[in-house]
């Protein structure tokens, strides 16, 4: 068995939102970065024994943001941006983090099947990992929709419920991860 580690210098980790309500052509629809993030996996014969994602919430980046009545100004980053750690309770939960403790071979990768945690509500979760052979290693891809609700996280709302957003978010994960290395030869 290998343990694998990544991190932002290989891959993204991006959450995309949109906006609902009778006021939503006002709203945007926005792609959040987290920058600060740690990946673990275990891997035995290149299947995953488990795998460990963590992401802190303070890292939380206002990448881009497109429709509204306006373009985002920087004042609008920095007021989304606040108003995500705080919705997150990142003073109190600093960490998003999944664990998976097994995984399932499916085609074209795994499932992983573990617990994800946001704002200290741990609940179960499943993630289809999509991997591809690339140079030296692997290309792995994560596409899941997160309910905010799920982890009593109040999706944002403006002008009475007439703009919010949507309770729930896109999460894209992309990295590349290295091959393990083949185990030295028994002298």
């Amino acid at each position: 068995m290998q343990t694998l580690r990544i991190g932002p210098d290989d891959g993204t980790l991006r959450l995309h939102t949109g906006v609902e309500g009778k006021a939503a052509r006002l709203g945007h629809d926005l792609v959040l970065a987290l920058d600060d993030w740690s990946g673990e996996v275990v891997v035995d014969d290149e299947v995953p024994v488990s795998a460990v994602l963590r992401a802190r919430v303070q890292s939380l980046r206002v990448e881009s943001g497109s429709g509204g009545a306006k373009p985002l100004s920087d004042r609008d980053r920095r007021t989304i941006r606040a108003n995500a750690v705080s919705a997150l309770r990142g003073d109190q939960f600093p960490e998003i983090v999944f664990t998976a403790s097994s995984a399932t071979s499916v085609p074209g990768g795994f499932t992983l099947h573990g617990e994800l945690a946001i704002s200290g509500r741990v609940r179960p979760r499943e993630v289809d990992v999509r991997v591809a052979e690339d140079t030296g290693g692997w290309s792995v891809a994560v596409r899941t929709e997160v309910a905010q609700t799920d982890h009593d996280v109040a999706p944002y709302s403006a002008m009475l419920g007439a703009l919010r957003l949507r309770d729930r978010v896109d999460v894209a994960f992309d990295a590349a991860v290295p091959r393990p290395l083949d185990p030295p030869a028994d002298r």
